[in-house]
């Protein structure tokens, strides 16, 4: 089925995911006000004590208000002094440009370096989307070492966005949202298609019915390939595959977001993928992606992200989102 199917069960939009065989979003007990403890718990002031591979990050404020102003949202970091951090945010699944200061310059991703103990971060934006009434979950997802390469700096041990700590702030409008003149979306979706197939006992395996009503599993490969995160003899003139298989909670709505060198990848008639499961069912669904615009090595994000966190109900810590990065490399591997 092509792009139109998809937006009739899913609501078609675009953009990530993870990368393995099986990619668990599950949970525990929580107590009452659990979502908000995560979202606002203090990140370290002692730097100096930090271990080398340390971060932590919080929002100042997980609830607030949108009443046509630009929207200033402080994240309170703390990590290793020179350590350089990258942002992506993501609003209701969809991209969301920010500026870093009120003179700045809007943009998909900017680069923030660790400062001695904490440090506060204003992302300023419009909001891209959001209408009078409406409540919209904004996610905040960090990409770790964002300037490493690998045709530089070798192969990274580990995808550098296993360290990924989302945080989830929730937006009221009492205004409908007013952003104008933001960053262009490369539009380098060349084709979509999804359907749904009955999911296997294999796939669900020793889920018990806790699991049925909260757990979602997903996988993901590039070009045929999963559980890498560095693919060399990427071609400019080919096309980049993406296959992903989603199933469990039924409840869940998940924006699938892909960013390439920290811009937005978007398809011609939408710039976001909206997804969800189905009772029973998996999603499987195909993208492809421009290959390289360049000779030379480019980094593809790809994020996973709940919608709707807190209207579900969970037994446990839920999984906010995730967020895998791939290294493309045209060159042959030596």
């Amino acid at each position: 089925m092509k792009t139109r199917i998809l937006i009739c069960c899913l609501l078609l939009c675009f953009a990530i995911c993870g990368c393995a065989s099986k990619n668990a979003i599950s949970s525990t007990e929580p107590t009452e006000g659990m979502l908000d403890d995560i979202f606002t718990q203090e990140p370290s002031d002692e730097a100096e004590k930090l271990p080398p591979s340390y971060f932590s990050h919080s929002l100042e404020t997980p609830q607030m208000t949108y009443n046509g102003e630009e929207l200033r949202v402080p994240v309170v970091c703390s990590g290793n002094i020179g350590a350089k951090v990258a942002y992506l945010l993501v609003l209701d699944g969809r991209p969301q440009p920010y500026k870093l200061s009120e003179e700045g310059e809007y943009s998909y991703m900017h680069t923030i370096t660790m400062q001695k103990g904490r440090t506060t971060f204003d992302f300023i934006f419009q909001p891209v989307v959001g209408s009078v009434g409406e409540t919209l979950e904004l996610c905040v997802v960090n990409i770790n070492d964002p300037e490493h390469r690998v045709s530089k700096n070798g192969v990274a041990g580990s995808k550098h966005t296993s360290g990924s700590i989302p945080i989830v702030a929730t937006i009221e409008f009492l205004a409908d949202s007013s952003a104008a003149n933001l960053p262009a979306m490369d539009e380098g979706i060349l084709s979509i298609s999804a359907e749904y197939a009955d999911v296997t006992a294999n796939e669900i395996d020793g889920w018990s019915e806790e699991d049925l009503r909260n757990r979602s599993e997903y996988t993901i490969a590039v070009n045929g390939r999963d559980n890498l995160s560095t693919y060399w003899g990427i071609s400019t003139a080919e096309p980049i595959n993406i296959h992903l298989e989603l199933w469990g909670n039924p409840d869940a709505e998940f924006g699938l977001l892909f960013f390439q060198d920290g811009k937005p990848i978007a398809a011609k008639e939408a710039d976001t993928l909206l997804l969800h499961n189905e009772q029973g069912k998996k999603l499987i669904a195909d993208i492809q992606i421009e290959g390289l615009k360049k000779d030379e090595e480019s980094v593809l994000y790809v994020l996973l992200v709940y919608r709707n966190i807190y209207e579900m109900s969970f037994d446990g810590i839920p999984w906010f989102a995730d967020a895998m990065t791939y290294y493309l490399i045209p060159q042959a591997q030596p």
